[in-house]
């Protein structure tokens, strides 16, 4: 009988968890701004609190959301986005986190990029959603090339004395 609630109580669990139903994609134009803005919306079966989006470059420049014990319901894992503003997005389980990553083209600002959630709207039949706007970025991902700089060089540094004498400039 213990085994069967045991059994009982993971089903239920499962079916009460927080699921992330469909993902949507669209490329626009910001009318403030006119900038182009690509939003991507995850609809889900119950709400959640606002997630922290963390941007970061390296190894490559990417804006990745951490949903606490979210799971994924019966979609696709992987986006492939217009690659202008991003190039794709995939979930992946962290633990009991379902973590979203957007892979983008290049380095993005914390002003570049807006993480907000939607109620659930019952009367238009939309459910709870988490909205990612990321403007097109301001500073795409280059290559550096260095020169030989001062190889073979010799730099004298020339404090000064204090007082009046500053040194060399």
């Amino acid at each position: 009988l213990l085994m069967l609630c045991l059994g009982f109580d993971s089903v239920a669990e499962a079916a009460l968890a927080i699921q992330v139903e469909s993902v949507k994609s669209h490329v626009h134009t910001d009318a403030a701004t006119g900038a182009a803005k690509l939003r991507l919306v995850l609809d889900l079966n119950g709400s959640l609190t606002v997630p922290e989006a963390v941007a970061s470059a390296t190894p490559l420049p990417k804006l990745t959301l951490s949903l606490p014990g979210v799971k994924l319901g019966a979609i696709k894992d992987s986006y492939q986005l217009d690659g202008k503003i991003a190039n794709t997005a995939v979930f992946k389980r962290n633990g009991s986190d379902l973590v979203f990553t957007v892979n983008l083209p290049g380095t993005v600002q914390p002003g570049d990029y807006k993480v907000f959630t939607l109620p659930a709207d019952d009367k238009a039949g939309r459910p709870f959603r988490i909205v990612v706007d990321i403007q097109s970025s301001s500073a795409p991902l280059t290559t550096l090339k260095f020169s030989a700089g001062l190889k073979g060089k010799i730099v004298a540094i020339d404090p000064g004395h204090g007082g009046s004498d500053s040194g060399a400039v």
